[in-house]
C-alpha cells in the first residue's frame, strides 16, 4: 500500500476527472462534478483497505489498455464488440 493516502485520493481522482475531460461527455463531466465530495469521502475511508490502492491501480491500467486498444471510442460510446474482462 501507499504510504501517503492524500496522494493516492488525489491521484485516483485525477484520473476520472481527466478521463472525464477527454471523453468529450458533458454529462460524465458534470456528473463527477456534483458528486465529486463524495468521492473524496470515500476514497478517504477506501485506501486505508490493504490491498485497494494496488487493486484501483490494475484497474486504471485496464481501463488505460483498453482505451489504448480502442476498445472505447471518445464521445460517451462503447465500442459494443470489445471484450473487457
Amino acid at each position: 500500500m501507499f504510504d501517503n493516502n492524500f496522494r493516492t485520493d488525489r491521484y485516483d481522482i485525477e484520473f476520472h476527472q481527466t478521463l472525464a475531460d477527454i471523453s468529450q461527455n458533458m454529462v460524465l463531466k458534470h456528473l463527477l462534478l456534483a458528486i465529486s465530495t463524495m468521492i473524496k469521502r470515500f476514497l478517504e475511508d477506501y485506501v486505508k483497505i490493504p490491498e485497494t490502492s494496488k487493486s484501483a491501480i490494475s484497474y486504471h491500467k485496464r481501463i488505460i489498455k483498453a482505451l489504448v486498444e480502442k476498445k472505447f471510442r471518445f464521445g460517451g460510446s462503447r465500442d459494443e464488440s470489445a471484450s473487457y474482462g
